[in-house]
C-alpha cells in the first residue's frame, strides 16, 4: 500500500482482477449483521422497478428522494446535486470502456429520478476493518472483505468514526447520496484482466461545494455530504492507494486468498502484477496534480505475502494533461463599470458562517405563476454583457470602487411599521402601500424605470420590501432600482438585513448573504432604457418567493438567486408583511428640503406617463399561487405629501391589475423644510 498527504481529491486507474477467495469465519459487529439482515431479500424502500441482472443481482429503482441517504439525522432535509459544478482536470486514459463496466442493464434501464440499488441477498457480511498506516493497527486484525460468489464487485465504504458505529459499504446504511440512474454499487463488474489482456477502471474522488464526489470514468455516482464527517467536511490529510485482504488466519496458518492478482508486484507492467496508474491529488485550486514517485510510502503488512512496488519513472499516458488553467474574465461595461466573472462557488455568500458548507441550488424546482405583461424587453435589461460573456460556472460581480461607500445610507437604523413617529425618527421618507395578511411566501409587481435627480451623498430608489420580526430584530429582503449620488445612473439592487439594520445584511453581494445563480445579470449595474415624462414607459417585472428553504429572486423571466433562509430568524419561515413603493434619503445639506426626486420627480395623481407606478400587485399564499391584491387592502403612507405623495388606482382595467402611482419632485414651495 502506498500513501501521500494531499487536502481535496485523489485519482487513480487500478486494473480490475478476478480472485480466489476462501470463506474464513464471520467476523462481524452487531449493528451490521442488523442492517443486513433487515435488509435480506426485501425490496427496497421506494422502489419503482425491479430489474434482473444476468449476473444473478436483483437491482431496485429507488425514487431519488427515498434512497437510504435520507435517513441519516444530518441530511433529512438534504437537497441532492445531481452534477457537480466542475470537474477537476486529470488522467483520462483508459482501456477499461466505461459502458462494458456493469451489464445489470442490459435487461432494462432504471428510468429518470431513480437510481438502482443492488438488493443485499441475506448471508452477506463485512467485517470489521482498520486502515491506519501503522504496523500496530494492521496486525490488530484482518482485513478486506470480497463477496461470497466471488464476483470482482465496485464496492465504496466510508466512515467518520474509525470503524467504529458510522459508515458502511455502498447504500446499506444512510450515507452516499447517489445521482447516477445507470451505475450501481455492489454491481459486478466485467470484463477482469487476465494473463494477456489488462482493463483498469478509472477512480476519482475530489471534494467540490463541500460534496466528495466520486467519479468512475467518465461516470458520475454520486457524493458523501461533507456534513456526515468531522474531519473530512473540510479536507483530507492522506491518500492511500493499494489492496487489502482479510484473513482469518483458519488453523493458525496464513489464508490463501490471493490479493489482486495473484502475482508480487515486482512483476511489474508484464501483464501479471495489478496496478495503480496515473495517480494524482486535488489541491485547494481545483486541480490535479501528479504525485512524485518518490513522495510515496509503501507499506506491506507481510512482505513475503503481498507486496508493493513504486515505479521510478511515470507511466506512459496517452494524452498530456493541461494544467495551466486559465483565469475567469474581467469584462469592462460601456457605462464604465467592471464586471468580474467570479467562480460561482467562490462568490461572497459562502463566507457566511452559516453557509459554508452551502450547496448551490441553480434553479428553483418549480415558478410560481405571476403577471408577465412586461414591456421592458428583458434582453435589453443590462448592456455589460455586449463586451463579452461569463462562462459557464461563473457569476457577474461588478467591482466596487475604491471610493464608494459600499453600507451607504442604508445601514441608518429605519423603520418600516405604518406609524408616523416610526418614519418621522430618521430621514428616509417614504410614499408607499402595505399589505400584510397572514404568513406571506411573496411579491410581486412591475414598476416602472426612471433616474430621477439626486442631491450629493442621497440616493432615490423603488422597491419591494419582505418583511417578518419585531422592529428592533426585523428581517427584510428588499429588491428595485436605485439611484445615487454622485453617479446618478439606474441601477438593479437587492438588499437584506436579518437584525433591524444594525450589523447584518448589505446591498447586492458586498457581504455574505444573496447566492447568485445567474451568469447573465450583475446586481448594481445599470439599467438601460429608463422611462421618461410624457414618453415610453420601461418597466421591470420583479418577483420575491420562498420555495424550498430560499427566497428567489426574479427579475423578468430570470431566475437571479436566492437568500437562504438560514440567514434569517423571522423570514426562515414566511413573512407577515409586504411594502411597495420609494423612498429618498434626505441628508438635509442646507436649509431646506432636499431637492432630491422620487420615482419620476412627479407626484402620484398624475398619472400614467408622468409619475411612477407599480402594477399588478401580488402576494404568494402557502399554496405556492400568486393572488391579485385588493385595492382596498392596501395601506398607503407617505412621510411628507407635499413632498412626495402616494394615490391607489380605484380600477384594474388596462391589464395593470391592483396598481399605485407615486412620487415627488422634493424641495418646492409646498415642500420647503
Amino acid at each position: 500500500m502506498a500513501s501521500c498527504n494531499t487536502p481535496f481529491g485523489a485519482e487513480l486507474l487500478s486494473d480490475t482482477t478476478k480472485v480466489s477467495q476462501l470463506s474464513g469465519d464471520r467476523f462481524v459487529d452487531g449493528r451490521r449483521i442488523e442492517t443486513l439482515e433487515n435488509k435480506g431479500l426485501i425490496k427496497q424502500k421506494g422502489s419503482i422497478r425491479t430489474i434482473e441482472g444476468e449476473d444473478g443481482d436483483t437491482i431496485d429503482c429507488v425514487d431519488i428522494y427515498q434512497q437510504p441517504a435520507f435517513d441519516h439525522p444530518f441530511l433529512k432535509t438534504h437537497i441532492i446535486q445531481m452534477k457537480p459544478n466542475s470537474i477537476p482536470s486529470g488522467p483520462r486514459e483508459n482501456s477499461y470502456q466505461a459502458e462494458l463496466s456493469q451489464n445489470w442493464h442490459k435487461n432494462a434501464q432504471c428510468p429518470e429520478g431513480s437510481v438502482p440499488i443492488r438488493r443485499t441477498q441475506e448471508d452477506e457480511w463485512v467485517p470489521h476493518r482498520r486502515t491506519q498506516l501503522n504496523h500496530s493497527f494492521y496486525d490488530s486484525s484482518g482485513h478486506e472483505v470480497t463477496s461470497r460468489d466471488n464476483k470482482t464487485r465496485f464496492f465504496t465504504y466510508w466512515t467518520s468514526d474509525g470503524y467504529q458505529n458510522e459508515g458502511c459499504f455502498n447504500l446499506e446504511c444512510p450515507g452516499f447520496v447517489q445521482v447516477n440512474q445507470n451505475f450501481v454499487l455492489g454491481s459486478s463488474l466485467e470484463p477482469v484482466s487476465n494473463a494477456t489482456l489488462s482493463f483498469d477502471v478509472g477512480i476519482t474522488i475530489y471534494k467540490e461545494n463541500g460534496n466528495w464526489w466520486l467519479q468512475v470514468q467518465d461516470q458520475v455516482p454520486g457524493y458523501w455530504p461533507g456534513s456526515i464527517f468531522k474531519y473530512l467536511t473540510s479536507n483530507a490529510t492522506k491518500i492511500n492507494w493499494g489492496g487489502e485482504i482479510y484473513n482469518s488466519e483458519p488453523n493458525g496458518n496464513h489464508i490463501r486468498t490471493q490479493m489482486d492478482s495473484d502475482h508480487f508486484g515486482s512483476k511489474g507492467r508484464s501483464g501479471k502484477a495489478s496496478f495503480f496508474r496515473n495517480i494524482g491529488y486535488t489541491d485547494n485550486s481545483g486541480k490535479f496534480r501528479d504525485v512524485e514517485a518518490q513522495s510515496l510510502n509503501t507499506v506491506a503488512t507481510r512482505p513475503s505475502c503481498c507486496n508493493s512496488l513504486a515505479a521510478q519513472q511515470a507511466l506512459p499516458s496517452v494524452s498530456n494533461r493541461n494544467m495551466n488553467g486559465s483565469n475567469t474574465p474581467t469584462l469592462n461595461g460601456e457605462e464604465g463599470d467592471t464586471i468580474d466573472c467570479v467562480d460561482i462557488y467562490q462568490q461572497p455568500a459562502f463566507d457566511h458562517p452559516f453557509l459554508k458548507n452551502h450547496i448551490i441550488q441553480m434553479k428553483p424546482n418549480s415558478i410560481p405563476s405571476s403577471p408577465k405583461e412586461n414591456t421592458y424587453p428583458a434582453e435589453l435589461f443590462q448592456n455589460w454583457h455586449k463586451n463579452g460573456q461569463c462562462p459557464e460556472g461563473t457569476v457577474p460581480i461588478r467591482r466596487t470602487q475604491e471610493d464608494e461607500d459600499t453600507r451607504g445610507v442604508k445601514w441608518i437604523p429605519r423603520r418600516t411599521q405604518l406609524n408616523h413617529s416610526f418614519y418621522d425618527i430618521s430621514n428616509h421618507e417614504h410614499a408607499i402601500v402595505s399589505f400584510g395578511v397572514g404568513e406571506i411566501y411573496g411579491a410581486h409587481a412591475s414598476l416602472n424605470v426612471w433616474n430621477p435627480f439626486v442631491d450629493d451623498g442621497e440616493f432615490s430608489l423603488a422597491q419591494i420590501w419582505v418583511l417578518a420580526g419585531p422592529d428592533e430584530e426585523l428581517n427584510t429582503i428588499e429588491a428595485g432600482w436605485k439611484v445615487t449620488s454622485p453617479e446618478n445612473k439606474t441601477k438593479l439592487f437587492t438588499f437584506w438585513t436579518s437584525d433591524g439594520y444594525q450589523s447584518t445584511g448589505c446591498f447586492n453581494l458586498e457581504c455574505p448573504g444573496f447566492v447568485q445563480v445567474n451568469k447573465n445579470f450583475s446586481l448594481d449595474s445599470p439599467i438601460e432604457p429608463v422611462s421618461r415624462y410624457s414618453a415610453q414607459q420601461f418597466d421591470i417585472g420583479i418577483t420575491i418567493y420562498k420555495e424550498n428553504g430560499k427566497w428567489w429572486f426574479q427579475v423578468q423571466d430570470q431566475v437571479l438567486g436566492y437568500w437562504p433562509g438560514t440567514i434569517f430568524n423571522y423570514l426562515v419561515s414566511s413573512a407577515s408583511r409586504i411594502e411597495w413603493g420609494g423612498e429618498v434619503y434626505n441628508a438635509e445639506l442646507g436649509d431646506h428640503h432636499t431637492r432630491t426626486q422620487m420615482g419620476s420627480g412627479h407626484f402620484g395623481n398624475e398619472g400614467y406617463g408622468k409619475a411612477s407606478y407599480f402594477r399588478n400587485i401580488g402576494y404568494m399564499d402557502n399554496s405556492g399561487k400568486f393572488i391579485d391584491v385588493e385595492a382596498q387592502s392596501l395601506k398607503k403612507y407617505a412621510t411628507r405629501p407635499s413632498c412626495y405623495n402616494v394615490e391607489v388606482a380605484n380600477n384594474t382595467n388596462g391589464g395593470f391589475g391592483t396598481h399605485f402611482y407615486f412620487g415627488g419632485p422634493g424641495y418646492s414651495t409646498q415642500c420647503a423644510n
